[in-house]
């Protein structure tokens, strides 16, 4: 009998406010084609990966999906969610999506704080690049 794992996931969808000024500008900065980046390091770990998925006429108003995949922590990949990205790719073609990789713990690797401060590290460098992106 084939085992058939079922991936957990964890879906969030985090919105990018941008600071505005008086007198609107920096409203629509980057208008440009949907653009998509594969295997973008967010920090030093070979793990710690992302895809992103950047709209047609995005702008800093533009909402983010962020994708973990599941695995208990301790297994899995992005690319057990590239059904999910797919499927947003195609019915909510206006937001951004993010499908991340992360640090996975095993026996002499606790998951906690880890994969936290992994998530945390990735928004934080979405925000930055939010301009950029």
């Amino acid at each position: 009998m084939k085992k058939v794992a079922l991936p957990i996931f964890i879906l969030i969808l985090f919105f990018f406010n941008a600071c505005s000024t008086d007198d609107g500008e920096n409203s629509d900065l980057n208008t440009a084609e949907a653009t998509e980046l594969k295997n973008v390091s967010y920090a030093a770990d070979a793990q710690q990966t992302y895809d992103i998925y950047l709209p047609k006429d995005r702008s800093l108003n533009t909402s983010v999906i962020l994708l973990i995949h599941g695995g208990g922590w301790t297994s899995g990949d992005k690319n057990d969610m590239l059904g999910f990205y797919e499927f947003i790719k195609t019915e909510i073609p206006e937001v951004a999506i993010v499908n991340m990789n992360y640090r996975l713990a095993d026996n002499g690797t606790s998951p906690y704080p880890m994969q936290i401060d992994d998530i945390s590290t990735l928004v934080l460098l979405l925000k930055e690049k939010q301009v950029e992106y």
